[in-house]
C-alpha cells in the first residue's frame, strides 16, 4: 500500500503535509528520512516534540483509541504484522468488537489507563502461521488471547480441566 507524497506548491514553494497536525509546512519544519518519498517525515517537527513530551500526545492516542478502537486494533495488528514479516490483508470492518468475548462470554470493553484488563478487546489470529489474512482473524479478550498463546496445544487444556475436575471433588 504506497501512499502518495503530501506535499503543495504555495507561493511558487513546497509546503509538506504534517500527519498529525493536519498543516501544509516548509520542508525545513520536517526531520528528515531517507526512506520517504519526500525525504522528510510525516510528521512535523513541532508535532514530534510534543510525541517526546508525551502528555498531549498520549491524550490524543486516547482519544482517538476511544473514538474507533476496532481501527486501532486493525492499526496495531498491521504494525505487528510489518515488524514480524507477517501476510497482512484485512480490513478494519475484520476487526469490529462484539459485545462479548466469543471464547469466554465476558463483556469486552475498551483499554483503560494505557494497560491491557481481562475485557480488553484483541485479535487472535486462529492459526498463527497464516498471519493477519481474511478468515484467520477473531476479535476476542485479551485473557482469552494470552491463555491461547501460552498452551496453544489442546491437549494442555485438556489436562488443565481435568485437573480441575479432579481437585473439586
Amino acid at each position: 500500500m504506497d501512499r502518495k507524497p503530501r506535499v503543495s506548491i504555495i507561493d511558487n514553494v513546497e509546503h509538506h503535509h504534517c500527519g498529525k497536525c493536519k498543516e501544509y509546512k516548509l520542508p525545513d519544519e520536517f526531520y528528515r528520512n531517507a526512506r520517504s518519498p519526500t525525504g522528510r517525515q510525516v510528521y512535523c517537527k513541532e508535532c514530534v516534540r510534543l510525541y517526546a513530551a508525551g502528555d498531549k500526545w498520549v491524550a490524543w492516542r486516547k482519544e482517538r483509541y476511544y473514538k474507533d478502537p476496532a481501527r486501532t486494533i486493525w492499526i496495531e495488528a498491521r504494525t505487528r504484522a510489518r515488524k514480524q514479516g507477517l501476510s497482512f490483508d484485512i480490513d478494519p470492518e475484520d476487526c469490529l468488537i462484539p459485545e462479548v468475548c466469543p471464547v469466554l462470554g465476558i463483556t469486552l470493553s475498551p483499554k483503560g489507563k494505557g494497560t491491557h484488563t481481562d475485557s480488553t478487546p484483541t485479535l487472535d489470529k486462529v492459526d498463527p502461521s497464516k498471519g493477519y489474512v481474511k478468515g484467520n482473524v477473531k476479535v476476542i479478550s485479551w485473557k482469552a488471547n494470552r491463555l491461547k498463546s501460552n498452551c496453544a496445544d489442546p491437549s494442555v487444556f485438556e489436562a488443565i480441566a481435568a485437573y480441575i475436575r479432579r481437585e473439586q471433588k
